[in-house]
């Protein structure tokens, strides 16, 4: 995350914005409106300047287009935009900040988490650049969460609305692990954001911490539990990991009660940082890497685990 770079936001009487550490951020004279929008929020989330002028010659070339979508991608998915090019993606989901920001006010919810969780802006920007030789972003679907007030970034972890869910082929067996939980009960799910040591210390602060923010600020969603789906959870990493591995030490913080297989590659794609190609190829300068890439040149696969953890 960028929280020596990142705005705190109030408006100063020029129209600028103030940081963290005092000074001043850059004013914006000549852009006005969603224009002046995208350029405070670009550098907010710490994206560099060609990022920020493409997502703004992005926006005038499309002007129509995006002042019609913004306002309302807040509320709602907008499919549309996922046919569009990374820069007009960027362009729209950096002016609609403006509506989140409203939103978050309204629930009471401070500039700290706000700036934490979107600062996954600069993360998949990166990752569209880095896997896909692309500028903007590529994962408006997964952005559009952060957008609606529906996904936030506390501590190490993100926590986001949602329902208890099992693989299909697994209802009953799962049905019975999980009582006197129910598939469909609602959950808080949780996501480990890229980057950084997966140190259980910071995870457990991290649910603590979510437990006092959702009561706080959404006491009536009523969840039961935190839950995950994810490759860190893999029976099948017990045999790749040395003993107190941070990923095993944090798949032990779940009550595991479903496995399946990894589709595609993209668990890998978040091992290896790239996009699907021979496995001969791939990248093996960590333990991990190598790990994986002896499993997957041996006809293994990785795996997902399905796992729930009660409220302390």
């Amino acid at each position: 995350m960028c929280h020596n770079n990142i705005f705190i936001f109030g408006p100063l009487p020029d129209g600028g914005v103030s940081r963290v550490d005092g000074a001043r951020a850059p004013v914006y004279n000549a852009v006005m409106g969603a224009e002046k929008d995208i350029a405070l929020y670009g550098e907010y989330v710490g994206l560099d300047g060609t990022l920020i002028e493409a997502s703004l010659a992005a926006y005038r070339a499309n002007s129509d287009y995006c002042d019609r979508r913004i306002p309302r991608l807040t509320e709602r998915f907008d499919r549309s935009l996922s046919d569009k090019n990374g820069a007009v993606k960027l362009a729209c989901v950096l002016a609609a900040m403006k509506y989140s920001r409203e939103k978050y006010r309204g629930f009471g919810i401070g500039d700290d988490v706000f700036a934490d969780t979107f600062g996954d802006i600069a993360v998949w920007c990166r990752n569209n650049a880095v896997r896909n030789g692309s500028i903007g972003l590529d994962n408006y679907a997964w952005l559009s969460h952060h957008l609606r007030a529906e996904l936030f970034r506390i501590g190490r972890l993100q926590f986001q609305f949602g329902r208890l869910y099992c693989p299909t082929g697994s209802i009953l067996s799962a049905a019975k692990k999980l009582w006197p939980l129910r598939l469909g009960d609602k959950v808080l799910n949780v996501h480990v954001p890229q980057g950084g040591r997966l140190d259980t210390d910071d995870c457990l602060a991290s649910f603590a911490a979510a437990e006092k923010f959702f009561a706080r600020h959404f006491p009536t969603f009523g969840y039961k539990c935190f839950f995950i789906d994810s490759w860190l959870l893999g029976d099948v990493n017990a045999s790749l990991l040395p003993e107190g591995s941070n990923i095993l030490a944090f798949a032990a913080l779940f009550d595991v009660f479903a496995q399946t297989d990894s589709k595609g590659f993209e668990d890998a794609e978040r091992i290896f940082d790239c996009k699907k190609r021979p496995i001969s190829e791939l990248d093996d300068s960590t333990s991990l890497r190598r790990a994986v890439k002896a499993l997957l040149l041996s006809g293994g696969n990785l795996r997902r685990g399905f796992g729930t953890r009660y409220l302390r």
